[in-house]
């Protein structure tokens, strides 16, 4: 049922694409990423002058949220899946953009991702207890501000923060966060 809401969300942002790429500043990317939640794939879709879709494949690190309404984020049972779709409204392109194909500029944004548990499950060594709780399957949906600045032609790198709320399907409760980001990515095409 999550998984259907997810792609859901993905066939509607496609289908909101209805100019033609030449018609606007900004471009499509397929890109391979880097960054403190893990490796992955994304491609950005231009909708228009200041619009752009964003859809995320990565493994890597997952969450888990206590009783106490504690989040943490760890890489024991790794790798975990992260599936993620946003949009972004990009608010100063034309001063930004040294490179006219990797998007640069400031923007406000709106994420949902789903992490899943972990595809790796480990026990302590030795029979001990681990030290972390299990990675649960979560929902992420946030609000940020961000950057993303050219290095290269190809290479460039995005950070942003913002607040979200996380729902443990586990735990079946959910919490408010601070979110951020920072990741390093190449353009492919």
């Amino acid at each position: 049922m999550k998984l259907k809401f997810l792609f859901i969300l993905v066939g509607i942002s496609f289908s909101l694409h209805t100019k033609s790429y030449s018609q606007t500043l900004l471009s499509p990317v397929a890109k391979i990423e880097v960054g403190v939640h893990g490796l992955g794939i994304g491609y950005e879709l231009p909708l228009n002058n200041a619009w752009v879709s964003e859809f995320n494949l990565h493994a890597g690190g997952g969450f888990n949220l206590n009783t106490s309404n504690e989040v943490s984020f760890h890489y024991r049972e790794f790798p975990s899946i992260h599936l993620a779709t946003g949009i972004r409204r990009y608010y100063n392109l034309n001063r930004a953009r040294n490179f006219s194909a990797n998007n640069a500029g400031n923007f406000f944004g709106a994420q949902l991702k789903y992490v899943s548990s972990g595809l790796i499950q480990r026990s302590g060594d030795f029979d001990i207890a681990p030290s972390h709780p299990a990675i649960n399957d979560v929902v992420i949906a946030e609000i940020h501000w961000g950057i993303q600045r050219n290095l290269s032609e190809r290479l460039f790198y995005t950070v942003k923060i913002g607040v979200g709320y996380l729902n443990d399907f586990h735990a079946g409760s959910g919490t408010i966060l601070p979110t951020g980001g920072a990741k390093l990515a190449y353009r492919i095409w």
